[in-house]
């Protein structure tokens, strides 16, 4: 059903562009040609129905745009996440961030990037530890079964 709205949606910005320009053509022409019959006559309403067009198919373009499927693959993560902190690499941190969804794969980043830049420090910091908590509540959630 969204995508009908989509293109409904865009069909409709498409048809009031084109008004727009059957509108306003023909009127800067006679405006060019020296005719001025008044405010009504002259391509100004024509670009309002450009601008509304553009405006209606940009909407309907962008806000229903889902983008990319920020869900991840919660299965997949769970895989990953049973495989404990003996196992921390920036190969298996790089794994996971391909497939977490967006939140965790966010905190998941944190980790890597600290851990690729100081080592096991890097579990020795704040930002790292609340990195893991988000992590680990996800797995309390999502993976516990």
């Amino acid at each position: 059903m969204g995508d009908l709205i989509v293109i409904a949606g865009a069909l409709f910005g498409a048809l009031v562009i084109a008004a727009g320009i059957g509108w306003f053509v023909p009127r800067l022409r006679n405006r060019l040609a020296g005719q001025r019959t008044g405010s009504a006559a002259g391509p100004l309403p024509g670009v309002g129905l450009i601008v509304a067009g553009l405006a209606v198919f940009a909407v309907s373009m962008g806000v229903f745009d889902d983008g990319p499927d920020s869900s991840g693959d919660v299965v997949a993560t769970c895989e990953l996440l049973e495989g404990g902190e003996n196992s921390i690499t920036v190969e298996s941190l790089d794994r996971l961030i391909a497939v977490a969804p967006a939140d965790v794969a966010a905190s998941v980043r944190t980790v890597r990037d600290r851990f690729a830049a100081v080592g096991e420090a890097a579990f020795d910091e704040p930002a790292v530890g609340a990195a893991f908590e988000a992590v680990g509540a996800f797995e309390a959630q999502e993976c516990s079964a």
